[in-house]
C-alpha cells in the first residue's frame, strides 16, 4: 500500500495553554481531539491559588458583587493528597465566591461553589466546549472524587494549623476555618443532611448525560481492597512455617494478586473508610472508537487449561431436555472466563503514587527521580541547587497516577494513529485461523442457538475459531487512486499521524507524559501558570525521550 505524507490535524510547539478552559476550548479547532482524560478540581477541596473567574450571568452586566460566601475548609473531603498540616491549611480553605446582585453571575473558582448543583452546572458548561473539540467518534474519561455534606466542624489538620502554622497569620479564611467557622456544607440544603454522602461524581455524570452525553461506563478506581490483607497474611504465615524466604513470600503474594492498596485511612467510626474514586467513560455518539484489544486482560494459563479440559459438547436435544450447567436464562450457557485477551472489567485496582518531582519557579528547573537528591535543606526549607532560592517551589497535591491514565489513552486512541485528512483513527485487522477455540465448546453458538426464541436456531452452527491480529487499516476512504505501469489501480493512503489527547485540567502534566510515552500528541490546559510551567517542562522532557 503506497502512503502519502500529510500534515498533522493539530500541531503546536507549546502543548500547554494557560487560561480559563472555556476560553481556550473556544479557540481550538472543532473535532480535533480524539480522547480527553481529565480530573477537574473536586468539590469543596481546595483553592489552587489563581484568581476567581466569572460564571453565568450576563456578559454586558456591570457586576455588583455581594459579600463573600462562607469558606470551605477540611473535614468533608479525602485527606490523602496532603503532605502536612500547613499545606492543608493553605490549600483546603477558600471562600465560596460571590454572586452578582444584578444578573446572578457567580465569581469564584471551580470546585468552590456554594452548592453541588452549581458545581455540576459549571462542569456541564465546560464540557460543552469539550464536546465541540472532540471528534464524533471520540471519548472522554472523567475522574471525580466524592465528598460529604456537613460534619463535626474543623478537622485535625485545621486545628494543627491553628496551633502551629505561621502561614495562617493574617489569613482570615484559614483562621475562620480553623476556629470552626460556618461553611456551605454545614448549612441547610433542600435534600442533603449533615453527614450525607453528596454523590458528586454521579450528580455530575447525570448532569452531563442530561446535556446530551452518552454515559457508557463507570469504572471504579480501587485504591484499596478490604479482605485481601488478611488472606495475604495467612499465605505469608504458611510459607514462613515452610521455611520460605522473604523474597519467595513476596513473590507468591504478588503472583496471587492479593492487592491491598494504599488508600488513605479516615478518622471515622460509623462507616467504612473510602478507598475508591469514579472514572466515567462519556461519548458524543453511540458509535465511537474504543480499542478493547489494547487493554485486554491477559488470560490465566491455568484457567484456560481448565476451560479446555471441562469444555463439553451437547446436542440440541440434550439442551432442550435438560439444558447445560450455568445460566438458565440462556438455556444453560456455561460461561468459562479465562481465555487470553478477555475484555477489561470495570474495577481497576491501582495504587496512588507520591509526587516524583520538584520544580523551582525562580529558575524554571525541574528535578525528577534521583535529581531530587541534589536538593538540600537549610532551616527546614528546600534550597534550589541551581539558583539558591528557598521560596519559589511549586507543589501539586492531586496528581493522576500514570497507571490510571494509560488504559484510558490506549483504549480511547489508536496505537497506529489517525488519518491526517479526516482524523479517523486506524483500526486493527484480524484474521480467522484454522485453530478451533476448544474452550468455546458447549456454548450456545456452537449448538446453533442463542436463546429459546424461534426454536433457538438463529445462528449458524459450528465451532469457534481463534482470530489473530494481522495489522492495521484505515477506517476512512481518504487517499488518491493511481495506476501503475500495467494499468492496475492502487490507492495511496495518507501516512497516519498521532491521535490527540486533551487534558483540560492538566496540573503537573501527568496525562501529557503518558500520552507522549504512548506516541500520542498532547494538548493541556491549566489556569495556574506555575502548574503549566511544571507540566510543560515534564512533557518536553518526555518528548526528548521518545
Amino acid at each position: 500500500m503506497e502512503e502519502v505524507t500529510r500534515q498533522p490535524v493539530l500541531a503546536s510547539e507549546n502543548p500547554i495553554f494557560i487560561g480559563d478552559a472555556r476560553e481556550i476550548l473556544r479557540g481550538m479547532p472543532a473535532g480535533s481531539v480524539q480522547c480527553c482524560v481529565t480530573s477537574p478540581p473536586y468539590y469543596g477541596l481546595r483553592d489552587y491559588g489563581v484568581g476567581p473567574v466569572v460564571w453565568g450571568g450576563e456578559r454586558d452586566c456591570q457586576h455588583e458583587w455581594g459579600a463573600e460566601l462562607p469558606p470551605h475548609h477540611p473535614g468533608q473531603v479525602e485527606q490523602s493528597k496532603w503532605k502536612n498540616a500547613e499545606a492543608a491549611g493553605k490549600g483546603q480553605t477558600a471562600a465560596s465566591g460571590q454572586f452578582c446582585s444584578k444578573c446572578g453571575a457567580w465569581r469564584g473558582n471551580l470546585g468552590l461553589e456554594p452548592t453541588p448543583e452549581l458545581y455540576c452546572e459549571h462542569l456541564v458548561e465546560i464540557f460543552q466546549g469539550v464536546k465541540r473539540v472532540l471528534r464524533d467518534d471520540g471519548v472522554v474519561w472523567l475522574n471525580l472524587g466524592n465528598s460529604y455534606w456537613g460534619g463535626k466542624g474543623a478537622s485535625n489538620y485545621a486545628f494543627q494549623s491553628r496551633r502551629k502554622s505561621k502561614s495562617m497569620e493574617g489569613d482570615h479564611h484559614n483562621i475562620e476555618a480553623a476556629m470552626g467557622g460556618m461553611r456551605p456544607q454545614d448549612g441547610p440544603h433542600e435534600v442533603l443532611k449533615p453527614k450525607d454522602l453528596i454523590g458528586i461524581p454521579w450528580r455530575a455524570a447525570f448532569a452531563l448525560q442530561a446535556d446530551g452525553w452518552y454515559l457508557r461506563s463507570d469504572v471504579i478506581w480501587a485504591k484499596g481492597v478490604s479482605g485481601q490483607k488478611e488472606l495475604a497474611g495467612q499465605v505469608a504465615d504458611a510459607m514462613r512455617e515452610q521455611g520460605c524466604s522473604h523474597e519467595q513470600i513476596e513473590g507468591a503474594v504478588g503472583r496471587l494478586g492479593l492487592y491491598v492498596g494504599n488508600a488513605m485511612p479516615e478518622s471515622v467510626r460509623d462507616r467504612p473508610s473510602r478507598g475508591h474514586e469514579n472514572l466515567f467513560l462519556l461519548t458524543k455518539n453511540k458509535r465511537y472508537f474504543y480499542d478493547k484489544g489494547a487493554i485486554a486482560e491477559v488470560g490465566d494459563a491455568k484457567q484456560r487449561a481448565h476451560n479446555i479440559k471441562c469444555a463439553k459438547s451437547y446436542d440440541n436435544q440434550d439442551r432442550i431436555d435438560g439444558g447445560q450447567p450455568g445460566n438458565v436464562n440462556n438455556v444453560g450457557i456455561h460461561s468459562r472466563p479465562g481465555a487470553s485477551g478477555r475484555n477489561r472489567r470495570d474495577v481497576w485496582t491501582i495504587t496512588t503514587k507520591p509526587c516524583a518531582w520538584e520544580y523551582c519557579l525562580n529558575c524554571d528547573t525541574l528535578y525528577e527521580g534521583k535529581e531530587r537528591n541534589r536538593i538540600k535543606k537549610r532551616d527546614k526549607q528546600r534550597v534550589c541547587p541551581a539558583c539558591g532560592s528557598t521560596d519559589h517551589w511549586v507543589d501539586h497535591f492531586a496528581q493522576f497516577p500514570p497507571d490510571l491514565i494509560e488504559p484510558c489513552i490506549l483504549a480511547g486512541t489508536s496505537e497506529k494513529g489517525c488519518c491526517p485528512e479526516c482524523g479517523k483513527p486506524w483500526r486493527r485487522t484480524k484474521q480467522r485461523t484454522n485453530i478451533v477455540d476448544e474452550s468455546a465448546k458447549g456454548s450456545s453458538f456452537d449448538q446453533g442457538r442463542t436463546g429459546t426464541r424461534d426454536g433457538g436456531d438463529r445462528t449458524q452452527p459450528g465451532p469457534r475459531f481463534i482470530k489473530v491480529q494481522t495489522g492495521w487499516e484505515p477506517s476512512c476512504d481518504c487517499g488518491e487512486w493511481t495506476r501503475d505501469g500495467n494499468g492496475n489501480q492502487t490507492k495511496a493512503r495518507p501516512i497516519p499521524v498521532p491521535c490527540v489527547v486533551l487534558d483540560l485540567f492538566a496540573g503537573a502534566g501527568t496525562t501529557g507524559i503518558v500520552a507522549v510515552r504512548q506516541g500520542r500528541e498532547f494538548v493541556g490546559i491549566d489556569l495556574n501558570p506555575a502548574y503549566a510551567a511544571v507540566a510543560l517542562a515534564r512533557v518536553r522532557r518526555q518528548q526528548g525521550r521518545r
